[in-house]
């Protein structure tokens, strides 16, 4: 579909919008539907009124009329008449339905159709038959795009729903909902044939998926839910390996090049590796198999990396460079979102949101001098794809973090000796709560 083209807002951008309006349209069909009505009925006409001679086209008008029109209304009208009254008035209620539908371009039975796909995708015991289905319709070359469509919506829902609630806040419907969606999400996402973006896109959703899962589970150490938790996770975690395929292969790890040898570290294989070594926390088999190192120093020197990059290129566009050359390829937006999810994953581990906020604002501050270019600048162009924005579900995270934490921070300030000597004042625990206010009005919810 198309989408607005020079808007620099990411979500006005990305708005899609008619080609032509619903008037016009309307107007297509409805001389579509006349001119298919006049063709029934002047042969009708002709037949009914005897104008024709029998020979030539008429012969064949009359072959048709005696042949195949007589017959079908014979055993199928007169021979069960009264009866059959039944019968052909429900194919001219559905004829009268239909040509409705056309005309005003809405459909009759889609609304009840996602309201049965939303009531079985909801099901986990439906879910083999619906990736099977789903396989089968793209083999035949078929697209399920309401299916896929309704699988996304559902995850999307109950992702909202999941970290819209408290860090602390463990509701066991929400969790184990989030798990079988964002595994049946992948699922259906990663189903051949598949190009490169649509498997990093599914590689984006588990992660976010992963990630709040992950985020509550270290948040809440020792809970009655830590069972359904390590389920849920290690479930998750079994997907990686097989999204990753295409580009790492276990037994050949030293073809990965090191990320000193990878500019922005934005490149596909660096992004998927991570992912391997984050899922390898409740994966023990994909852990025996990975190359043996600190994982969090791992995402560490990524993510320092890709920041750098971001900066180095605002930094280029703030002393108004033409020359960008150095910082091709740009990176996709999918792999933009990859990085942003997997900073509040390292911020997570390491118990400082600042990391996962400092990496936001690198793209906040590229984001907002892209905007300032004008848009025949040819840099313009080419850097657009990076106008990209975290996410609601991303700013409530690390604002429940930065709750969490100052809230540790103040306790152990009332407990040492800086209380004694007014060095720190309650007051300014106040002020460095607004900066959390402003993450989750962000966040579209209040404090």
């Amino acid at each position: 579909m198309p989408q607005i083209k020079n808007i620099h807002s990411f979500l006005l951008k990305a708005w899609p919008v008619q080609t032509k309006p619903a008037r016009s349209r309307f107007v297509k069909r409805l001389a579509w539907v006349v001119s298919l009505f006049i063709a029934l009925a002047v042969p009708v006409f002709l037949v009914a009124s005897r104008l024709l001679q029998p020979r030539g086209i008429g012969k064949w008008l009359y072959w048709v009329h005696d042949h195949i029109y007589l017959p079908i209304v014979g055993y199928t009208y007169t021979l069960f008449y009264p009866y059959s009254i039944s019968w052909w008035g429900m194919m001219a209620t559905l004829l009268v339905l239909s040509l409705i539908a056309f005309l005003s371009m809405k459909p009759m039975i889609k609304g009840l159709h996602v309201y049965v796909l939303r009531r079985i995708v909801r099901r986990p015991s439906r879910h083999f038959f619906l990736v099977k289905t789903c396989g089968w319709l793209k083999k035949h070359n078929f697209q399920p795009e309401l299916l896929e469509k309704t699988v996304e919506m559902e995850w999307k829902i109950a992702l909202h729903r999941l970290f819209s609630g408290d860090l602390n806040a463990l509701d066991r419907t929400s969790l184990r909902r989030t798990g079988y969606l964002t595994h049946m999400a992948v699922n259906v996402m990663t189903l051949p044939p598949l190009e490169l973006q649509e498997r990093l896109k599914a590689a984006s959703t588990w992660h976010r998926g992963f990630l709040h899962l992950h985020a509550r589970f270290l948040q809440n150490p020792g809970s009655a839910e830590t069972p359904l938790f390590n389920k849920i996770l290690s479930r998750l975690s079994l997907q990686v390996e097989p999204l990753t395929k295409p580009w790492l292969d276990l037994k050949n790890m030293g073809k990965i090049r090191p990320l000193s040898e990878q500019p922005g570290s934005f490149d596909d294989e660096t992004l998927l590796l991570d992912l391997m070594y984050i899922a390898s926390f409740f994966d023990s088999s994909l852990a025996n198999r990975l190359p043996r190192l600190d994982i969090t120093r791992r995402l560490a020197s990524s993510v320092s990396n890709r920041q750098g990059y971001l900066d180095r290129l605002r930094f280029q566009l703030e002393i108004d460079s033409p020359d960008i050359s150095q910082f091709m390829p740009i990176p996709d937006p999918v792999n933009i979102e990859l990085s942003l999810s997997i900073a509040v994953q390292l911020s997570i581990l390491v118990g400082k949101v600042s990391t996962a906020l400092s990496f936001i604002e690198s793209v906040e501050a590229l984001d907002f001098m892209i905007s300032t270019l004008d848009e025949e600048d040819p840099r313009f162009e080419t850097l657009e794809p990076l106008l990209i924005n975290a996410g609601p579900d991303l700013y409530r995270l690390c604002a429940g973090l930065a709750e969490k934490e100052l809230s540790l921070n103040e306790i152990a300030w009332k407990q040492s000796v800086f209380n004694q000597g007014n060095l720190v004042m309650p007051d300014d625990f106040k002020w460095s709560r607004k900066r959390i206010g402003e993450l989750y009005g962000v966040s579209a919810r209040p404090q």
